[in-house]
C-alpha cells in the first residue's frame, strides 16, 4: 500500500472514531440530561 493511501486511510480513521466518540458523548447528555443524572456519574457506569 502507498504511503499516501495509508495516511488517507488513517485519517478517515481517526474521524470515523472522532464521530463515534462525539456521538456517544451527546448520548451520554441526553440520558443524564433526562435522569437528571451528572454525567459524570453516567460515565462511571459506562466503565
Amino acid at each position: 500500500m502507498p504511503s499516501r493511501e495509508i495516511s488517507l486511510h488513517d485519517k478517515l480513521v481517526t474521524r470515523i472514531q472522532a464521530l463515534a466518540l462525539i456521538s456517544y458523548g451527546i448520548s451520554i447528555l441526553d440520558v443524564s440530561h433526562t435522569l437528571q443524572i451528572p454525567p459524570s456519574t453516567l460515565y462511571n457506569i459506562q466503565k
